[in-house]
């Protein structure tokens, strides 16, 4: 499940230790992206067909959280595990979102 990856990397890090991830920058309302992301019905196919299927499959484990998290989403599992200062960055045009942050 996505909490557990985030949880062993903050756990793999030092006091003060930097860690970034990138991810599809999104809403993580499904209707806010359907209306305003260019690629939002490609990536929930991809979801659908590929990241949800491999999350049931996960000895129950997976939370199937797919391929658009979204940056609120993206930002509670982050915070959640325990990071700090949580930045996210966008540049216009990018599909991407940087996320930036540090172990307490």
């Amino acid at each position: 499940a996505p909490q557990c990856v985030v949880d062993a990397v903050y756990a793999s890090l030092k006091p003060g230790g930097v860690f970034v991830a990138v991810d599809v920058a999104a809403d993580s309302d499904a209707k806010t992206n359907l209306d305003s992301h260019p690629m939002a019905g490609m990536l929930y196919s991809i979801s659908f067909m590929h990241c949800m299927q491999i999350g049931l499959g996960a000895d129950g484990k997976g939370c199937a959280h797919g391929a658009m998290w979204g940056t609120q989403t993206a930002t509670k599992l982050f915070e959640a595990a325990g990071f700090h200062d949580v930045k996210v960055s966008t540049k216009p045009g990018d599909l991407n979102a940087t996320y930036t942050m540090t172990k307490k």
